[in-house]
């Protein structure tokens, strides 16, 4: 259940509604009280500073842990023969005539490679960079 607190939560969980609808995903939304009735100890008392205006529930939706989801690719990978290194920051990439990125700088010296992948999330446009990429916005 996502609650919402302000107009903006409003239109925009509704809107996440009726996208799970268009394409099959049972998804509601609930008035206050009917969020109570979902999770009784919900307080949506008016006078709270941010009241419950509303909620997006998904009955059947289930939560992903974030770093569990990283580290089952992670192991994934590893079994492929993917090396990670944690708490290395990537400082440079080396390239060679044709373009194609040869070595990986780090914070623990250079890393030569045949290929590589950048799983950066928010700092992929910052890591590419360093190859001389950049990504669209």
């Amino acid at each position: 259940m996502m609650l919402a607190h302000t107009m903006h939560d409003v239109y925009i969980a509704k809107r996440h509604v009726h996208a799970n609808r268009l394409n099959g995903v049972d998804n509601d939304w609930l008035t206050p009280t009917e969020a109570r009735g979902f999770c009784p100890p919900l307080n949506i008392s008016p006078t709270l500073r941010y009241p419950v205006l509303g909620a997006a529930l998904q009955r059947r939706g289930g939560v992903a842990r974030h770093d569990a989801v990283a580290w089952g690719y992670a192991r994934a990978a590893d079994t492929l023969g993917v090396d990670i290194i944690e708490n290395c920051e990537v400082t440079g990439m080396r390239r060679d005539a044709n373009g194609a990125v040869t070595a990986v700088e780090t914070t623990r010296g250079m890393i030569r490679a045949r290929k590589v992948g950048v799983v950066a999330a928010g700092h992929s446009s910052v890591v590419l960079s360093f190859a001389g990429m950049r990504l669209p916005f």
